[in-house]
């Protein structure tokens, strides 16, 4: 934590309580109380007198002894302590000492300052990564400000109070297809009525083969999910590193104090190879829209939206640089990945400082063009480009942004503020000779449509108004992301995410007001992208929105009386590459 001043700390005394054992369903603990009476690296702190201690520098901390303790599920810090003076701000970190310090191992609280007693209780699971091995070691950031006393009674590990009602609604895992390494975790939904703060659920938990024969077995506490109101999220570091095969998780909640029998039970899960899949994952990533390209040697590149993987996956969690770059990853067979250095990071300042979104890829003449999103202050969103002779170095336009919603007479906009013109993707339309670029937007009046723009030079664009679509208009409400237009059997065909469908026309600017009934596409994925691999062969992709880490899933296409069919089986795809029988003309189409 930074220092930009120095304070007077008052020592009274610090100890550790380290609870050893099992924690009970009420939240109750058994085992042995172990007193440190023994701070080490004590820095820029001069003792005074017993029990008083002096800044000396900018960077003021105590680090306790070695604890040599294995907190169970359910534990939570306490620290009791008062301080006087103006608002303030302290940390709490710990590490295992095989490890180190990690900032993500870092709990902030705003104690109050009105020179009274306090009791400040901190949750360690409760962060980016649950945390799930020994606590050995525990630093303390009492304060921030200058002159300011603290008095610190004590800071203990103790159970964590589980006494609320924690009725819940349903139960699934957050992904049934696991890949080895990867945290398994499942979700549980509220009743949507419920009011006030979410109870903490308590699970106890087995781990079975296919054949019964238990796993692991132990505790998790239910953790909020970043914009899911009304659930929590239990797992993590406590069940990983199973080996590949099919797995049951049988659950009991043990601090349900409702008279309705809660929902508990039996989930299953696989952990697969990712190989035996065609898949793209990251590791300790998630992957979010995206876009794929065979270059003229016939490797795939793959470029899209990148972060940290976790229970949140959040693009506003700044600290972890989220979805600030592109990740690069190229693949022979779409099957073996090698992942290169992450492409066009977000600057400093300019029109896309706070992130870089849903590029598409493309090649014209003898370059590259990657479109993208270009997001600046207040979340606006333009359409921007950037270019490459080889897919591995990108230069930004010079002339970006090419194109915004403030650039129309009908789509919202503000000057810093929110506004939605995002997921570009670019059409070649080969009949009028012009380029069509597609991104999602919503009109004055707040309805989610598709924005189209044409241009003859893929740099200056001009507004062609919004797409008339049934794949929108009865989500009056909601935006139709990621929109992707291809052309197939003489018909053009749109797809956009969030379960809006698949529609078609009979030209590039629709009306597509020809739903698919039923949606041809996979399920289950997002950010469709359709590459036309030969006379009827496209390859489908998309990714699995998953919590821990999305991945990129392929699937072949083809028509079948005249209607798209899906299939898993990419092997007239790969044994036509493999052997060279298949030669994509590699433009936006």
């Amino acid at each position: 934590m930074k220092r930009k001043s120095k304070f007077v700390l008052i020592w009274l005394a610090v100890t550790m309580a380290a609870v050893i054992g099992n924690t009970a369903a009420n939240g109750q603990s058994t085992g042995q109380n172990v007193t440190i009476s023994n701070w080490s690296a004590i820095h820029d702190l001069q003792k005074l007198s017993d029990g008083r201690w002096k800044t000396t520098g900018g960077d003021s901390y105590l680090v306790s002894a070695p604890l040599g303790s294995k907190p169970t599920a359910g534990m939570q810090f306490e620290i009791k302590m008062k301080i006087s003076g103006p608002p303030d701000m302290a940390e709490l970190r710990w590490w295992d000492k095989s490890e180190g310090p990690d900032g993500d191992r870092t709990l902030k609280l705003s104690p109050r300052c009105d020179g009274q007693w306090h009791t400040y209780t901190l949750d360690p699971c409760a962060q980016l990564v649950e945390w799930g091995k020994p606590i050995d070691i525990v630093r303390l950031d009492p304060s921030v400000n200058t002159g300011s006393e603290i008095e610190i009674e004590s800071v203990k590990l103790v159970p964590l109070d589980t006494e609320k009602v924690a009725y819940v609604a349903t139960m699934q895992m957050d992904r049934k297809l696991y890949y080895p390494g990867q945290p398994v975790r499942f979700l549980m939904y509220y009743p949507r009525l419920w009011t006030g703060d979410l109870p903490r659920p308590m699970f106890s938990y087995v781990v079975s083969d296919n054949f019964g024969k238990p796993i692991k077995t132990g505790v998790m506490i239910g953790l909020p999910v970043y914009n899911m109101p009304y659930a929590m999220v239990a797992g993590g570091e406590a069940i990983t590193g199973l080996p590949t095969g099919h797995y049951r998780i049988s659950l009991e909640l043990r601090n349900d104090k409702t008279p309705a029998k809660p929902v508990t039970g039996t989930l299953r899960f696989e952990v697969l190879d990712p190989k035996e899949r065609h898949v793209l994952t990251l590791p300790w990533q998630y992957v979010k829209d995206y876009t794929v390209i065979r270059a003229d040697d016939g490797l795939f590149h793959a470029f899209g939206l990148v972060g940290r993987a976790d229970r949140n996956q959040n693009w506003q969690e700044e600290r972890l640089q989220n979805e600030k770059q592109f990740f690069h990853a190229t693949s022979p067979d779409l099957v073996n990945w090698t992942q290169h250095a992450d492409i066009l990071h977000c600057p400093e300042s300019g029109y896309d400082d706070r992130g870089v979104w849903s590029p598409y890829v493309f090649k014209q003449g003898n370059l590259y063009w990657m479109f993208y999103t270009g997001t600046g202050k207040g979340v606006v969103q333009r359409l921007c480009a950037a270019t490459s002779p080889d897919l591995f170095s990108w230069t930004r336009r010079p002339e970006n942004p090419l194109m915004s919603a403030d650039r129309t007479d009908w789509a919202a906009s503000k000057p810093n503020g929110w506004t939605d013109y995002r997921d570009p993707m670019i059409f070649h339309d080969e009949v009028n000779h012009r380029w069509i670029a597609y991104n999602a937007a919503k009109t004055k009046d707040g309805k989610g449509r598709i924005a189209a723009a044409t241009s003859d030079d893929l740099i200056h664009w001009k507004d062609a108004g919004p797409i008339e679509s049934t794949a929108y208009n009865d989500h009056q409400s909601g935006i139709g992301e990621s929109p992707f237009v291809w052309k197939m059997g003489g018909r053009y065909y749109l797809s956009v995410n969030h379960s809006f469908g698949t529609c078609v026309g009979d030209s590039p600017f629709g009306p597509f007001n020809t739903k698919l009934d039923p949606n041809p596409m996979p399920p289950n994925v997002m950010a469709y992208e359709v590459l036309e691999m030969k006379p009827n062969l496209w390859l489908i992709s998309g990714f699995s929105w998953e919590m821990n880490g999305n991945y990129i899933e392929f699937f072949a296409m083809s028509l079948k009386d005249g209607k798209p069919v899906i299939s898993w089986d990419l092997s007239k795809i790969l044994n036509e590459i493999t052997t060279g029988q298949i030669s994509i003309h590699q433009r936006a189409r």
